[in-house]
């Protein structure tokens, strides 16, 4: 059964890059494998509530399949294009993303993976600032859920292992209700600094 390898990728402030990714295993097609995929992220970005979350700056722009071998190097790929930005408006800094961790059986880091979904809106924090809007915690769980299901009898969500070349299927996600940081995001944009002495 082929190991595939997705990605998701998108722009933040119509200028920087941001990319959140998958491996699966599925006995489809690459082609169809992308498009269940693709599917599934277009659930999520399109659900109700979500791209009010994000500004219109920042947006979903493609999705990608890539076909790894026994070694786990890419051979073939497939990718769909998009263009859907958010709705919203002020959005939080670069490096600010919503937290999303999947989780297998094995306990530990080695049993789970990341998403750091896009910087969202000033709109989707609480009033004191300091937590998501319990709201808008739901409204990104649904979307989640609603891509799992999406996704589900094509795709079997796993964590690949690089050193072994093995894998372990999804059972669970969850997310915390906090904005947590990517630093790597910051670090693309140049500063302008002004002196201070």
């Amino acid at each position: 059964m082929p190991t595939y390898l997705h990605v998701a990728k998108g722009s933040m402030n119509s200028t920087f890059g941001w990319s959140v990714s998958m491996h699966s295993l599925s006995s489809a097609a690459e082609a169809a494998a992308e498009a269940s995929w693709h599917a599934a992220f277009k659930a999520f970005w399109n659900a109700a509530g979500v791209r009010a979350l994000y500004a219109a700056t920042n947006s979903w722009l493609s999705t990608v399949t890539y076909t790894l071998d026994g070694s786990g190097h890419v051979t073939t790929s497939t990718t769909t294009s998009e263009a859907i930005a958010g709705t919203g408006t002020q959005s939080l800094p670069y490096e600010c993303a919503i937290l999303v961790t999947w989780r297998t059986a094995i306990k530990g880091k080695k049993g789970l993976g990341r998403w750091y979904l896009p910087p969202p809106a000033t709109a989707a924090l609480a009033v004191n600032g300091w937590t998501l809007l319990p709201a808008n915690v739901t409204t990104f769980t649904t979307a989640l859920a609603a891509m799992n299901t999406s996704w589900g009898g094509t795709l079997t969500p796993v964590i690949y292992h690089h050193a072994t070349h093995t894998t372990d299927n999804i059972l669970h996600a969850d997310m915390p209700d906090g904005v947590y940081a990517q630093r790597r995001r910051g670090h693309k944009r140049i500063p302008a600094r002004t002196t201070i002495f």
